[in-house]
């Protein structure tokens, strides 16, 4: 694996933290904050016989090292987040179909989560040696702790990361790291001696690999090396590394097999209106980095359809999923244009789109990059109301993209564009696949649709008639119209 393909990974992920202000603040001066809050609410503490019969100077050098692996377990918990952005965003998808080697993108996170713990360790000791602590071993004691510190935080990542990877929700990463992190945490000598706890918790303490880490930095700033006590602590950490780092890489190979899976995946889906059925029974789907038309006559379902897929109608049975999770659950990865009336006449272009943005939480300075993209730069302070057709049709294609989306979900986009602009489509939706993205485009031009997507799904009457590659559907009809009619039967629907 090339060393320099896994350090522009983990770059790339420790710029994005760079480029959070507020997170890199939060990360580097909330250990601060609590360090000098519970040295001082503590140091009363260090009066205690019992306390300094265990050879802790004062609270400061007893309480640092805990500090430091609280950091370290809430960076972790950080990189599971991340890595739950990055499976919403498509992005460890698009590593994965890339030429990247599999190993890099596993070892750019680990590569950038240890930067980034070093940098808090740092922090934390120049800030304890600067409210007066000093290493009982030195400069070395110091390098060691921080050292142990990072290894611990950076095999305890694996387990946000596992359940990023398991769950791929962003909700229960947040909640059952919490849950898993904070015994961790409690059920050692972070705030109060070992020895002094009941001895269930020490019994527990024995298991805990942060116990360890925390145990050996408070002899390296107390004491002394205590060799077996660090001896002990290598133990735990290479037991822990041993059972998480599989797993880990585990769910990452299970991840690469669920990529290979459709990005739209229609199962048995189904729709109701009292006696009549709209969609009946409807299963197909669509791959990765493709265009495919969604094809049908008048009334054959196709609109009920991206409306179930989208979230807007309740199917009465069956499911539609995208990225193998309901469209609620995926909403910012994902851009759709139903129908060009959805404006407001007396809104502008430009006001448009950056409303559009602001309710997404997107940036609202694209809407002058996609205006154009969509040829409206001309129009862009014009009020909606004054739009022909094809330039509504033009502006939902900007609303779609404001996300920077990577899959589409258009709904005859064409209606009332003209030539010119028919053709400025074909080119736009196959730039958008050659860059990965998925599309999924309801149309009535097949001459169109046979020179724009590559793959075909064609239903009627609610019912799938066939689906698969356009090539492949046509080798026995000269033209996709002629496909179309044979399974439609449907002579106007050109």
């Amino acid at each position: 694996m090339p060393a320099r393909i896994f350090v522009f990974i983990g770059g790339r992920n420790i710029a994005r933290n760079v480029r959070a202000p507020v997170l890199l603040a939060v990360s580097l001066l909330q250990p601060l904050a609590w360090l000098a809050l519970f040295s001082q609410t503590f140091r009363g503490l260090a009066a205690d016989p019992a306390f300094r019969t265990l050879g802790y100077r004062n609270y400061l050098t007893f309480f640092t090292p805990s500090m430091l692996v609280l950091s370290m377990l809430f960076t972790a918990l950080q990189s599971g987040m991340a890595t739950m952005t990055d499976i919403g965003t498509g992005m460890i998808d698009k590593l994965l179909t890339s030429p990247v080697p599999r190993a890099a993108i596993l070892a750019g996170r680990v590569w950038a989560d240890l930067w980034t713990m070093l940098a808090q360790g740092i922090v934390i000791e120049l800030a304890a040696v600067a409210m007066g602590a000093r290493f009982a071993t030195g400069a070395d004691g110091a390098l060691l702790l921080l050292a142990y510190g990072t290894a611990f935080g950076v095999i305890w990542a694996a387990v946000p990361n596992l359940i990023a990877l398991r769950t791929r929700s962003a909700e229960l990463t947040m909640a059952l790291g919490f849950f898993l992190t904070l015994p961790v945490l409690f059920m050692s000598s972070a705030f109060f001696p070992l020895r002094l706890q009941p001895g269930w918790l020490q019994a527990i303490a024995r298991a805990n690999p942060a116990a360890y880490v925390i145990t050996t930095g408070q002899a390296l700033l107390n004491s002394g090396y205590e060799p077996g006590q660090q001896a002990r602590m290598l133990v735990a950490l290479a037991v822990a590394a041993a059972v998480l780092v599989p797993a880990t890489v585990a769910s990452f190979r299970s991840i690469k097999e669920l990529s290979r899976m459709p990005v739209i995946d229609v199962r048995g889906l189904t729709k109701r209106f009292g006696a009549a059925t709209a969609v009946d029974d409807l299963s197909f789907s669509v791959g990765e980095g493709t265009v495919t038309a969604f094809l049908g006559p008048n009334g054959a379902g196709k609109t009920t359809t991206l409306r179930m897929l989208l979230g807007l109608v309740r199917p009465s049975a069956g499911t539609a999923v995208i990225n193998g999770r309901p469209y609620r659950d995926v909403r910012n990865s994902v851009g759709a244009s139903l129908e060009a009336a959805g404006f407001h006449p007396g809104r502008t272009g430009r006001g448009h789109l950056r409303a559009r943005a602001l309710a997404r939480g997107a940036d609202g300075s694209r809407a002058d990059g996609l205006l154009a993209m969509v040829d409206l730069t001309a129009s862009a302070d014009s009020r909606i109301g004054t739009y022909s057709l094809g330039m509504r049709q033009r502006l939902g294609l900007a609303a779609a993209m404001i996300g920077d989306p990577q899959v589409l979900i258009l709904d005859e986009p064409a209606n009332g564009l003209d030539p010119e602009g028919v053709r400025w489509l074909r080119g736009f939706l196959r730039g958008l696949a050659a860059e990965g993205r998925t599309i999924l485009v309801s149309s009535h031009l097949l001459a169109e649709v046979a020179q724009t997507a590559s793959h075909v799904v064609i239903i009627s009457q609610g019912r799938l008639m066939t689906a698969g590659p356009i090539t492949d559907l046509t080798r026995e009809n000269a033209t996709l119209e002629d496909l179309f009619l044979s399974l439609t039967g449907k002579e106007g629907a050109r």
